[in-house]
């Protein structure tokens, strides 16, 4: 017997055995974070030191890692699958050292899953933690934090200039399992220009029916193409958004919609124009369970996509 397996797999299961975890209660590392994780590292991502808000359990099994791994261009051999998955006790930070990072640390409101730094999320960062690592990626938990805009503007404050954020977050499809479900023109707004930050890449993926299956979509900024984008799923859809520090972050000015802003300042009455018949069907609750605006959402292959960016890993 695999005395180390035994003992991490022990591990895990208690955890998610405690009262008010489970699957879908802890943070932490699927087939879709994985995939948009290997992506970005293809792209030229560089971790360095990194920061997870909530220390990341690991839900990938090893074969499914060779696999995604293999469909990267990164193949890895069964004991190197088994490594990550069962690694360090069943969390996240082997699999985060093989992409790169160079330090793994995480920030959580108890210490009770070994984070080395214990912050309330609900309140103001010190001064002496802003910028003090290369990444920081929420992974699945600010949507669980109650004062979102300070939860937020702390994890961006983490950040060092230059480095980057990772957000992984519930967008629709799972109602009651946070405080929050989170729009993309919301994050957008968050980490813009005058935030010091800016998108490099804002996805979103949905979790399909059948096992180890995904879809991917591009996701516009409703700023940049004028409207809102609205969709409606067959399932659960979850935000992945890479966005970098271009400089200091000095407080909010509070965002809004950009299409309401829009009509504002060009001194119009804001309206929705003609409805479509789809639109109107949908509204009425007649058309069928897919509905994707396809000028704010457009189908992608994160590995095809990674490929054309910088190949393999």
């Amino acid at each position: 017997m695999n005395t180390t397996r035994t003992a991490a797999k022990v591990a895990v299961a208690a955890r998610r055995a405690e009262p008010g975890r489970g699957y879908a209660a802890a943070v932490g590392i699927t087939l879709l974070e994985l995939e948009f994780l290997l992506a970005q590292r293809a792209a030229g991502l560089e971790l360095g030191s990194v920061c997870q808000l909530g220390r990341q359990d690991m839900f990938v099994r090893p074969r499914r890692l060779r696999k995604v791994f293999a469909r990267y261009g990164s193949p890895i051999t069964a004991a190197q699958a088994e490594q990550l998955s069962r690694g360090d006790d069943g969390y996240a930070g082997n699999l985060l050292r093989a992409l790169g990072a160079t330090g793994v640390d995480a920030a959580d409101a108890s210490a009770f899953e070994g984070a080395g730094i214990v912050i309330d999320l609900n309140e103001p960062l010190p001064a002496e933690m802003h910028e003090r690592f290369d990444t920081v990626i929420d992974g699945g938990t600010i949507e669980h934090v109650f004062s979102f805009p300070t939860a937020m503007a702390n994890a961006m404050q983490l950040v060092r200039e230059g480095g980057t954020y990772i957000a992984m977050t519930p967008a629709n499809g799972e109602l009651g399992h946070g405080f929050y479900q989170f729009s993309p023109e919301l994050l957008y707004r968050c980490l813009a220009p005058e935030h010091g930050y800016e998108v490099e890449a804002m996805w979103l993926g949905e979790r399909l029916a059948r096992p180890g299956r995904s879809r991917w979509w591009d996701v516009a900024d409703p700023a940049k193409i004028g409207k809102r984008g609205n969709f409606r799923g067959r399932g659960a859809q979850y935000l992945y958004v890479q966005a970098r520090r271009t400089g200091p972050f000095p407080g909010w000015a509070p965002p809004q919609q950009s299409d309401y802003s829009t009509a504002w300042q060009e001194g119009r009455i804001y309206s929705r124009g003609r409805f479509r018949l789809r639109e109107r069907l949908q509204l009425a609750g007649l058309t069928g369970p897919l509905t994707v605006d396809r000028t704010a959402f457009g189908r992608i292959d994160p590995a095809r996509a990674s490929r054309a960016a910088g190949g393999p890993l």
